[in-house]
């Protein structure tokens, strides 16, 4: 799975905004082969990807809004 959430990264730095929205500033970027998925925004002022959670995708969907 590490894997498969590296190569998550990888897509998500080549591609910022090719995931789907969640809302105004966050995406979410799937994982293939696992339910799992990368939330982030991208933060243009400082011309960066912030991760702000890594979470499954069937179990609280939306407890990672408090994580920032």
């Amino acid at each position: 799975m590490l894997d498969e959430y590296r190569r998550a990264v990888e897509r998500t730095l080549q591609f910022p905004n090719a995931w789907q929205p969640l809302d105004g500033i966050y995406r979410r970027c799937r994982l293939h082969r696992f339910p799992y998925g990368v939330v982030y925004r991208i933060d243009s002022t400082n011309d960066q990807i912030v991760i702000v959670a890594f979470m499954h995708l069937s179990r609280e969907p939306d407890w990672w809004r408090t994580r920032e």
